[in-house]
Protein backbone atom coordinates (compact mmCIF):
# COMPACT_ATOMS: atom_id res chain seq x y z
CA UNK A 1 0.00 0.00 0.00
CA UNK A 2 1.19 3.47 -0.83
CA UNK A 3 0.44 6.82 0.99
CA UNK A 4 -1.57 8.14 -2.02
CA UNK A 5 -4.04 4.66 -1.56
CA UNK A 6 -4.58 5.72 1.97
CA UNK A 7 -5.16 9.76 1.15
CA UNK A 8 -7.76 8.44 -1.32
CA UNK A 9 -9.47 6.36 1.53
CA UNK A 10 -9.57 9.11 4.09
CA UNK A 11 -10.73 11.27 1.08
CA UNK A 12 -13.44 9.33 0.62
CA UNK A 13 -14.42 9.52 4.41
CA UNK A 14 -14.14 13.12 4.46
CA UNK A 15 -16.68 12.86 1.47
CA UNK A 16 -19.01 11.03 3.42
CA UNK A 17 -18.69 13.27 6.38
CA UNK A 18 -17.19 10.75 8.70
CA UNK A 19 -13.53 10.82 10.69
CA UNK A 20 -10.99 8.62 11.32
CA UNK A 21 -9.06 7.27 14.56
CA UNK A 22 -5.73 6.85 12.31
CA UNK A 23 -4.25 3.69 14.34
CA UNK A 24 -0.52 3.68 14.48
CA UNK A 25 -0.35 1.57 17.57
CA UNK A 26 1.64 -1.45 16.28
CA UNK A 27 4.87 0.77 15.57
CA UNK A 28 6.58 -0.75 18.02
CA UNK A 29 10.07 -2.17 17.01
CA UNK A 30 9.79 -5.86 18.76
CA UNK A 31 6.04 -5.95 19.72
CA UNK A 32 4.01 -8.27 17.97
CA UNK A 33 2.67 -7.09 15.18
CA UNK A 34 5.60 -4.84 13.85
CA UNK A 35 6.60 -4.93 10.76
CA UNK A 36 8.04 -2.62 7.97
CA UNK A 37 8.41 -0.96 5.79
CA UNK A 38 4.75 1.19 6.07
CA UNK A 39 3.56 2.94 2.89
CA UNK A 40 7.30 2.61 2.10
CA UNK A 41 9.31 4.06 5.27
CA UNK A 42 11.45 2.11 7.43
CA UNK A 43 12.64 2.41 11.08
CA UNK A 44 10.19 3.11 13.84
CA UNK A 45 11.02 6.45 14.27
CA UNK A 46 11.26 7.54 10.86
CA UNK A 47 7.40 5.80 10.38
CA UNK A 48 5.52 7.65 13.09
CA UNK A 49 7.21 10.95 11.84
CA UNK A 50 6.07 10.36 8.23
CA UNK A 51 2.44 9.16 9.00
CA UNK A 52 1.76 11.78 11.29
CA UNK A 53 3.45 14.64 8.61
CA UNK A 54 1.58 13.35 5.65
CA UNK A 55 -1.76 12.85 6.95
CA UNK A 56 -2.19 15.40 10.17
CA UNK A 57 -3.72 18.47 7.92
CA UNK A 58 -6.63 15.64 6.35
CA UNK A 59 -9.67 16.84 7.56
CA UNK A 60 -10.82 12.91 8.08
CA UNK A 61 -8.91 12.66 10.63
CA UNK A 62 -10.33 12.52 14.25
CA UNK A 63 -7.21 11.21 16.45
CA UNK A 64 -4.25 9.51 16.37
CA UNK A 65 -4.44 5.68 18.08
CA UNK A 66 -0.90 4.96 19.78
CA UNK A 67 -1.25 2.19 21.76
CA UNK A 68 -3.64 -1.21 21.58
CA UNK A 69 -2.85 -3.16 25.68
CA UNK A 70 0.74 -2.54 25.53
CA UNK A 71 2.33 -3.67 28.50
CA UNK A 72 3.77 -0.95 31.22
CA UNK A 73 7.31 -2.45 31.46
CA UNK A 74 6.86 0.18 27.66
CA UNK A 75 5.93 3.09 29.98
CA UNK A 76 9.49 4.91 28.65
CA UNK A 77 8.33 4.59 25.14
CA UNK A 78 5.02 4.97 25.44
CA UNK A 79 5.79 8.08 26.80
CA UNK A 80 8.42 9.08 24.48
CA UNK A 81 5.70 8.33 21.65
CA UNK A 82 3.53 10.62 23.29
CA UNK A 83 5.62 13.63 22.82
CA UNK A 84 6.49 12.75 19.45
CA UNK A 85 3.26 12.39 18.12
CA UNK A 86 1.76 15.61 19.77
CA UNK A 87 5.13 18.04 18.87
CA UNK A 88 4.24 16.88 15.18
CA UNK A 89 0.43 16.82 15.53
CA UNK A 90 -0.57 19.63 18.18
CA UNK A 91 -3.97 19.93 16.63
CA UNK A 92 -5.43 16.32 16.96
CA UNK A 93 -5.66 14.39 20.54
CA UNK A 94 -3.92 10.68 20.73
CA UNK A 95 -5.96 7.74 22.31
CA UNK A 96 -4.72 4.55 23.90
CA UNK A 97 -6.87 1.24 24.90
CA UNK A 98 -6.61 -0.67 27.75
CA UNK A 99 -7.36 -3.61 29.72
CA UNK A 100 -5.10 -3.14 32.45
CA UNK A 101 -7.90 -1.14 34.47
CA UNK A 102 -6.13 -1.55 37.41
CA UNK A 103 -2.70 0.00 36.41
CA UNK A 104 -4.34 3.31 34.20
CA UNK A 105 -2.09 5.64 36.73
CA UNK A 106 1.25 4.71 35.34
CA UNK A 107 -0.59 5.32 31.38
CA UNK A 108 -1.78 9.20 31.90
CA UNK A 109 1.48 10.56 30.16
CA UNK A 110 1.48 7.78 26.95
CA UNK A 111 -2.06 9.52 25.46
CA UNK A 112 -4.24 12.51 25.86
CA UNK A 113 -7.24 10.29 26.13
CA UNK A 114 -7.06 6.83 27.87
CA UNK A 115 -9.90 4.29 27.37
CA UNK A 116 -10.94 0.59 28.87
CA UNK A 117 -12.28 -1.94 27.08
CA UNK A 118 -14.61 -4.25 29.33
CA UNK A 119 -16.02 -7.47 27.28
CA UNK A 120 -17.81 -9.40 29.56
CA UNK A 121 -20.39 -11.11 27.31
CA UNK A 122 -21.00 -13.97 28.29
CA UNK A 123 -19.10 -14.45 31.40
CA UNK A 124 -19.28 -11.75 33.92
CA UNK A 125 -22.22 -9.30 33.70
CA UNK A 126 -22.82 -6.37 31.96
CA UNK A 127 -22.48 -4.37 35.03
CA UNK A 128 -18.33 -4.60 34.02
CA UNK A 129 -18.62 -1.92 31.62
CA UNK A 130 -20.05 0.37 34.55
CA UNK A 131 -17.11 -0.70 37.11
CA UNK A 132 -14.81 -0.25 34.15
CA UNK A 133 -16.05 3.16 33.16
CA UNK A 134 -15.82 4.26 36.85
CA UNK A 135 -12.50 3.21 37.30
CA UNK A 136 -11.48 4.68 34.37
CA UNK A 137 -12.95 8.11 35.10
CA UNK A 138 -11.15 8.06 38.54
CA UNK A 139 -7.80 7.87 37.36
CA UNK A 140 -8.46 11.98 36.37
CA UNK A 141 -11.33 12.84 38.46
CA UNK A 142 -13.10 13.21 35.58
CA UNK A 143 -10.54 16.04 33.81
CA UNK A 144 -9.92 13.95 30.89
CA UNK A 145 -11.66 12.53 28.30
CA UNK A 146 -12.73 9.27 28.11
CA UNK A 147 -13.45 7.25 25.43
CA UNK A 148 -14.77 3.26 26.18
CA UNK A 149 -14.51 0.11 24.24
CA UNK A 150 -17.95 -1.60 24.80
CA UNK A 151 -17.92 -4.97 23.40
CA UNK A 152 -19.54 -5.40 20.07
CA UNK A 153 -17.99 -9.02 19.43
CA UNK A 154 -18.81 -13.00 20.06
CA UNK A 155 -16.14 -14.23 21.66
CA UNK A 156 -16.67 -17.61 19.87
CA UNK A 157 -14.24 -15.79 17.26
CA UNK A 158 -11.50 -16.09 19.56
CA UNK A 159 -11.94 -19.19 21.19
CA UNK A 160 -10.75 -22.83 20.31
CA UNK A 161 -14.03 -23.83 21.22
CA UNK A 162 -17.11 -21.72 19.60
CA UNK A 163 -19.18 -22.93 22.43
CA UNK A 164 -18.13 -20.89 24.82
CA UNK A 165 -19.16 -17.06 23.32
CA UNK A 166 -21.80 -15.81 21.53
CA UNK A 167 -22.02 -11.63 20.71
CA UNK A 168 -24.15 -8.82 23.16
CA UNK A 169 -27.40 -9.60 23.00
CA UNK A 170 -29.47 -6.41 21.71
CA UNK A 171 -30.83 -5.40 24.87
CA UNK A 172 -27.70 -6.22 26.63
CA UNK A 173 -25.63 -3.62 23.80
CA UNK A 174 -28.05 -0.89 24.96
CA UNK A 175 -27.60 -1.26 28.69
CA UNK A 176 -23.45 -1.82 28.34
CA UNK A 177 -23.74 1.44 26.10
CA UNK A 178 -26.03 3.32 29.06
CA UNK A 179 -23.44 2.10 31.60
CA UNK A 180 -20.53 3.41 30.05
CA UNK A 181 -22.56 7.22 29.76
CA UNK A 182 -23.44 7.08 33.16
CA UNK A 183 -20.66 6.43 34.33
CA UNK A 184 -18.24 9.00 32.75
CA UNK A 185 -17.74 7.84 29.27
CA UNK A 186 -16.95 10.66 26.58
CA UNK A 187 -16.64 8.40 23.29
CA UNK A 188 -17.64 5.09 22.48
CA UNK A 189 -15.96 2.76 20.11
CA UNK A 190 -17.16 -0.49 19.14
CA UNK A 191 -15.44 -3.17 18.86
CA UNK A 192 -15.32 -4.17 16.49
CA UNK A 193 -16.46 -3.76 12.59
CA UNK A 194 -14.25 -6.25 11.34
CA UNK A 195 -16.15 -9.06 14.04
CA UNK A 196 -19.48 -7.93 12.63
CA UNK A 197 -18.70 -9.19 8.99
CA UNK A 198 -18.19 -12.45 10.69
CA UNK A 199 -20.13 -13.00 13.05
CA UNK A 200 -21.07 -16.64 13.77
CA UNK A 201 -23.91 -16.77 14.87
CA UNK A 202 -26.59 -14.21 14.89
CA UNK A 203 -24.84 -12.96 11.08
CA UNK A 204 -24.03 -9.06 10.02
CA UNK A 205 -26.84 -7.67 8.90
CA UNK A 206 -28.68 -7.97 12.42
CA UNK A 207 -25.88 -7.05 14.44
CA UNK A 208 -25.43 -4.05 12.48
CA UNK A 209 -28.92 -3.36 12.29
CA UNK A 210 -28.74 -3.28 16.44
CA UNK A 211 -25.53 -1.14 16.58
CA UNK A 212 -27.23 1.45 14.10
CA UNK A 213 -30.24 1.35 16.60
CA UNK A 214 -28.23 1.97 19.53
CA UNK A 215 -25.92 4.44 17.72
CA UNK A 216 -28.91 6.68 16.73
CA UNK A 217 -30.43 6.42 20.76
CA UNK A 218 -26.87 7.76 21.68
CA UNK A 219 -27.05 10.57 19.14
CA UNK A 220 -30.58 11.37 20.57
CA UNK A 221 -28.43 12.28 23.46
CA UNK A 222 -25.85 14.25 22.00
CA UNK A 223 -27.33 17.50 23.41
CA UNK A 224 -26.76 16.84 26.44
CA UNK A 225 -23.49 14.51 26.50
CA UNK A 226 -21.74 17.28 24.07
CA UNK A 227 -22.61 20.28 26.96
CA UNK A 228 -21.11 21.73 29.28
CA UNK A 229 -24.09 22.94 31.28
CA UNK A 230 -24.29 21.50 34.94
CA UNK A 231 -26.75 19.13 35.41
CA UNK A 232 -29.32 20.01 38.21
CA UNK A 233 -29.94 18.35 41.57
CA UNK A 234 -32.91 15.45 40.78
CA UNK A 235 -34.20 13.09 43.78
CA UNK A 236 -33.99 9.46 41.79
CA UNK A 237 -35.63 6.91 43.87
CA UNK A 238 -34.61 3.50 42.32
CA UNK A 239 -33.79 -0.21 43.74
CA UNK A 240 -30.05 -0.48 44.22
CA UNK A 241 -29.07 -2.29 41.03
CA UNK A 242 -29.96 0.60 38.76
CA UNK A 243 -27.72 3.04 37.40
CA UNK A 244 -28.41 6.22 36.83
CA UNK A 245 -27.46 9.83 36.01
CA UNK A 246 -28.27 13.70 35.30
CA UNK A 247 -27.01 15.42 32.28
CA UNK A 248 -28.31 18.54 31.16
CA UNK A 249 -28.22 20.48 27.14
CA UNK A 250 -27.60 24.32 26.73
CA UNK A 251 -31.62 24.62 26.81
CA UNK A 252 -31.92 24.34 29.98
CA UNK A 253 -33.32 20.47 30.01
CA UNK A 254 -32.53 17.80 32.15
CA UNK A 255 -31.89 14.17 30.92
CA UNK A 256 -31.99 11.71 33.37
CA UNK A 257 -30.45 8.13 32.14
CA UNK A 258 -31.44 5.21 34.31
CA UNK A 259 -30.17 1.52 32.94
CA UNK A 260 -31.15 -1.94 34.65
CA UNK A 261 -28.80 -4.73 34.31
CA UNK A 262 -30.89 -7.10 36.11
CA UNK A 263 -32.37 -9.42 33.36
CA UNK A 264 -34.89 -10.78 35.26
CA UNK A 265 -36.23 -7.79 37.15
CA UNK A 266 -38.52 -4.80 35.76
CA UNK A 267 -37.08 -1.66 38.22
CA UNK A 268 -39.80 0.96 39.24
CA UNK A 269 -38.18 4.06 39.44
CA UNK A 270 -39.83 7.57 40.57
CA UNK A 271 -38.11 11.23 39.52
CA UNK A 272 -39.02 14.16 41.10
CA UNK A 273 -39.50 16.69 38.62
CA UNK A 274 -40.46 20.68 39.00
CA UNK A 275 -44.11 21.71 38.89
CA UNK A 276 -45.16 22.24 35.51
CA UNK A 277 -42.11 20.64 33.87
CA UNK A 278 -43.07 19.01 30.42
CA UNK A 279 -41.74 15.45 30.65
CA UNK A 280 -40.95 12.72 27.75
CA UNK A 281 -38.99 9.58 27.00
CA UNK A 282 -36.30 8.45 25.01
CA UNK A 283 -36.19 4.86 24.62
CA UNK A 284 -34.73 2.77 21.73
CA UNK A 285 -35.13 5.51 19.18
CA UNK A 286 -38.80 6.48 20.07
CA UNK A 287 -39.83 9.67 21.94
CA UNK A 288 -43.26 9.75 23.73
CA UNK A 289 -44.58 12.61 25.77
CA UNK A 290 -45.73 11.84 29.47
CA UNK A 291 -48.48 12.75 31.61
CA UNK A 292 -47.93 15.19 34.38
CA UNK A 293 -46.63 13.62 37.71
CA UNK A 294 -48.43 12.94 40.41
CA UNK A 295 -49.51 15.26 43.45
CA UNK A 296 -46.26 14.81 44.98
CA UNK A 297 -43.90 16.21 41.58
CA UNK A 298 -42.70 12.56 41.39
CA UNK A 299 -42.55 10.48 37.75
CA UNK A 300 -43.04 7.13 38.25
CA UNK A 301 -41.10 5.05 35.41
CA UNK A 302 -40.52 1.05 34.69
CA UNK A 303 -37.37 0.52 33.66
CA UNK A 304 -37.54 -3.11 32.60
CA UNK A 305 -35.26 -5.83 33.04
CA UNK A 306 -32.06 -5.10 31.25
CA UNK A 307 -33.49 -2.51 30.10
CA UNK A 308 -32.70 1.58 29.80
CA UNK A 309 -34.28 4.43 28.89
CA UNK A 310 -33.90 8.69 29.30
CA UNK A 311 -36.37 10.78 31.02
CA UNK A 312 -36.26 14.28 30.05
CA UNK A 313 -37.52 17.02 31.84
CA UNK A 314 -38.13 20.85 30.21
CA UNK A 315 -39.04 23.14 33.27
CA UNK A 316 -42.03 25.28 32.78
CA UNK A 317 -41.22 28.78 31.51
Amino acid sequence: MRARTVREYLDELARRNLKIIYSIKDVYEGSRWYHEPVLGWRGEETIVRRVVETFRNHPALLAWYLNDELPLTLRPRLEARQRLVSQLDPNHPTWAVLYQVDDLYGYLNTADVLGTDPYPIPDRPVTVAADWTRKSRAVSDGCRPLWMVPQAFDWASYRKDPAKGRPPTFDEERVMTYLCLIHGAHGLIYYSYADLLRDPKVGFAQRWADLVKVAQEVKQLEPALLSAAPPPRMEIQAPDYVHSAVRADDAGRAYVLLANPDSASAANVRVTVPKGARLRILDQGEERLLERPDSQGECPLTVPPMGAMTLVVKPSL
